[in-house]
Formats: C-alpha cells, sequence, structure tokens
C-alpha cells in the first residue's frame, strides 16, 4: 500500500472480515443472540420474599381493653393473606370456674359473697322443721344439710344451717326434730348433758329430765371443728349430719374457725323432741381461740376458759342470750304439740 492511499473503515472491516473466520464466527453469533433477545425478552421473575404477604409479617395483634371501641368492619381479606409466615403459640385462653359461669350480675348477697346459685335458698326469722318453728338468730342462713331418720319408735329430721360473712362460718344452728310412731309414744332417751355436770359443759340449767318422758334443759358448751376438715375420709368418725354439712361448706369455698362456742335447747315429751344447737363464732366478736390438737386442749374447754378473761365474758354473753331465748324456746315445743295432737286426730279421721 503506498503511502498516499488511505483505506476506510469499511474497507478495513472487510479486509479483516475476510482475513479472521474466527472473529467473524464470534460477531456472528453475538449479533444472532442480540437479536434473540430483542424478538423473545426474558420474563421478570419476582424475588423470593415477594411471596410472603406483607400484612402476615408486620401484623401484630393489639391487646384487648374493655376501654378500646370495637373495630370497624374491615373488606373481606383472603385467608391465605393472615397466615403467619411461620408458626406462632395459640393464645390461650383465661380458664373460668364454674363458680364464675354460674354467677348471676348482683344476684350474691353482700354478706356472704356466695352466689344464691351456689348458696341455695336463704333463711331469715324462723324455719319449719317437722312441725315445729324454730327460731334463727339474726342474719341470711343456709342450709347446708339435712337428712330424714327412722327408728322403731319415732320419725324425725335433721338440719345443719350457717351464716357465711365473707366466706367465713360466723354461726350455725343444728337443729334435730322427732315425733313417736305410736300415740302416746315411747319417749327419748335422756339427752346428754344435762343431768349430770359434765367435764365439757360449761352451764346447765336443768329444769328436769327424765328418760322416756319429761325433759327440759339447756347448756353451753363449745363444738371443735377441727376434725371436719378430713369429712372426705371414712376412715374417720362423724356425725353423717356434720360430714355433709362439711362437705357443702368445702363445696362452697366456706372456711370455719377451730371452735365455736354453743347454746343447747332440749325439749321432750313422750310424743316428740326438739333439741336446737345454736353455735358461735368467737371471732366475730375479736376473740380468737389458740391452736389446739384435740376438744380437751381448747382454750373453751371449761378448765381452760378460765385462764382467759375475755373468753370469761363472752360465754357470760352466751348465757344472758339463752336466759332470755329459753322461754320461747319452750313456747315453740309447745305449738309443735298442737300441731302434732291435730295431725293425728286427721289421722285417726280417715
Amino acid at each position: 500500500m503506498s503511502q498516499g492511499s488511505t483505506a476506510s473503515p469499511l474497507q478495513t472491516f472487510h479486509r479483516l472480515w475476510k482475513r479472521a473466520p474466527g472473529w467473524r464466527a464470534v460477531g456472528l453469533l453475538a449479533a444472532l443472540l442480540t437479536l434473540l433477545c430483542v424478538v423473545f425478552p426474558p420474563r421478570a421473575t419476582a424475588p423470593t420474599v415477594a411471596s410472603t404477604p406483607l400484612a402476615a409479617a408486620s401484623y401484630t395483634a393489639p391487646p384487648a381493653t374493655q376501654a378500646a371501641p370495637p373495630p370497624a368492619p374491615a373488606a373481606p381479606v383472603p385467608a391465605s393473606a393472615h397466615a403467619p409466615a411461620s408458626p406462632a403459640p395459640a393464645a390461650v385462653p383465661v380458664p373460668r370456674t364454674a363458680q364464675l359461669s354460674l354467677a348471676t350480675p348482683g344476684a350474691s348477697h353482700a354478706a356472704s359473697d356466695i352466689n344464691d346459685a351456689l348458696a341455695g335458698r336463704r333463711y331469715t326469722g324462723s324455719l319449719r322443721v317437722d312441725g315445729f318453728s324454730v327460731a334463727l338468730p339474726p342474719g341470711d342462713w343456709l342450709l347446708l344439710a339435712n337428712l330424714r331418720f327412722k327408728t322403731t319408735t319415732a320419725t324425725g329430721e335433721q338440719l345443719f344451717l350457717g351464716r357465711v360473712k365473707s366466706h367465713r362460718l360466723m354461726g350455725a344452728v343444728q337443729i334435730t326434730a322427732a315425733r313417736s310412731n305410736d300415740a302416746p309414744g315411747a319417749g327419748f332417751r335422756k339427752v346428754p348433758g344435762c343431768d349430770a355436770h359434765s367435764d365439757a359443759v360449761s352451764y346447765v340449767n336443768n329444769e328436769g329430765v327424765q328418760e322416756n318422758g319429761h325433759q327440759a334443759c339447756w347448756i353451753i358448751d363449745s363444738m371443735f371443728l377441727s376434725p371436719l376438715e378430713a369429712w372426705a375420709d371414712r376412715s374417720k368418725k362423724l356425725p353423717p349430719l356434720l360430714r355433709m354439712g362439711a362437705g357443702d361448706l368445702a363445696a362452697k369455698g366456706v372456711t370455719y374457725p377451730q371452735d365455736m362456742v354453743s347454746a343447747r335447747f332440749s325439749r321432750a315429751e313422750t310424743w316428740g323432741l326438739l333439741e336446737v344447737r345454736y353455735d358461735f363464732n368467737p371471732e366475730e366478736d375479736r376473740i380468737q381461740s389458740s391452736a389446739a390438737a384435740t376438744m380437751a386442749d381448747s382454750d373453751w374447754w371449761p378448765s381452760n376458759v378460765q385462764r382467759h378473761a375475755e373468753k370469761v365474758a363472752y360465754l357470760d354473753k352466751i348465757r344472758q342470750w339463752g336466759d332470755g331465748f329459753w322461754p320461747r324456746f319452750k313456747g315453740a315445743f309447745d305449738d309443735g304439740a298442737v300441731t302434732s295432737i291435730g295431725v293425728a286426730g286427721a289421722g285417726n279421721g280417715r
């Protein structure tokens, strides 16, 4: 090539195209791939993160409060949109006891704090038992246990009632009423603690006690309630009425003191018997009892009570109440005799 001649770029490309077949093949391949990309562009693929809904990853349930207004209704959302990306522990609902589920707003009495659905009927003033009108001390009284009994000579009924305050037994009434199966009747055995002063009795007012005949007396003693805590143990010897009453108190969540002071009134003739035991909780007068293993070790045992001036004064208070109540009790028994005669006359007329 002479120095004066100058090749154009096209001529130079043409000479190189003929001299380099390998370069020519690479160029053709690149042109072909470029043409394919233009004619058939590749489809865009979504990143893996996009497969997880944003709502599921960022949603947090706010704690529910009573003051918060109800949320506004939202548009329907597919169920898959609320599925969490990874398993989350399920919310555990707060358990509700049977007592709460049975409770009715405003149906409980402030004094006992026991809902009526659990307490049952409440008694005030007096209660009719086997034809006798039995007086009840002031307050609402719950029937804790009752049973019927029959012997070869008499048929009767026993009741155990309680007065509850703040889930604590503050008073109890134990009633035994019976009538002879035949007229004039075989009478009843002597009531214990009346004809002779017992070591367990603090006071006796005896107006005459005759086996299977006339009986009239009232006494003051104490009641040791610790054995009732084992009411479910059948190997423990407990009177059936007290065992039933203790079980009912446990079901209601009612606790009771170790000791209660009792005034027991008894009247009997050949035709019938009425015995009522009124048990008082000294805690209501802010008088506490020392822990004891047995009844004889209790502060209220007659030989021990003299050591405590406040307990002696409490016994005197019970005695004054009993002296005033005794005539009323005898009147209730006499009224029951009229009922008995009326029932017997009606039976004979049929």
